[in-house]
């Protein structure tokens, strides 16, 4: 009935607000345009959060909203826009 249909689909909805994709180390490197390497660095340092997945070869992923938070802690204001702001 349509009240299930509604209820199913806030269900749905909450669950989809609440998702935070995994994603490989190369997967992250491409988001944050960096080298794998690099991101596998900063990881090794602590720099940006991990998940160690367990398997039989040692592998990490990254959470999409730690790598999202990690590009809001490390963004810098472009020199070149502030300096054209300031000439108006």
């Amino acid at each position: 009935n349509d009240e299930e249909h509604q209820m199913a689909t806030r269900l749905l909805a909450k669950e989809h607000a609440t998702f935070d994709p995994l994603m490989t180390a190369e997967e992250a490197a491409q988001y944050l345009s960096v080298h794998t390497e690099t991101i596998l660095r900063y990881a090794r340092q602590r720099a940006i959060a991990c998940v160690k997945a367990r398997g039989t070869t040692a592998r990490v992923k990254f959470r999409l909203s730690v790598l999202n938070q990690w590009i809001r802690a490390n963004e810098k204001p472009a020199v070149r826009t502030l300096s054209v702001l300031r000439n108006e």
